[in-house]
């Protein structure tokens, strides 16, 4: 997982962490702790993020296998 690229397709879209979990009905909280390394994105919320910022399969990629 790389939370900067994350944190820069966030600022790509004009959200914030709350805007995004809330678009794709996750915890905000959740979101931070996977960010921190706490644990791993599931396969469902990885899609879920894929499609609310239109990530390309490239992309996303290099955000959470990099």
């Amino acid at each position: 997982m790389n939370a900067s690229e994350f944190k820069i397709e966030l600022l790509r879209n004009n959200l914030t962490v709350p805007e995004l979990a809330k678009m794709i009905g996750m915890d905000k909280a959740t979101i931070y702790s996977r960010l921190r390394g706490d644990s791993e994105f599931k396969h469902n919320e990885i899609c879920a993020i894929r499609d609310a910022m239109h990530i390309s399969d490239d992309r996303l990629l290099t955000i959470f296998f990099a």
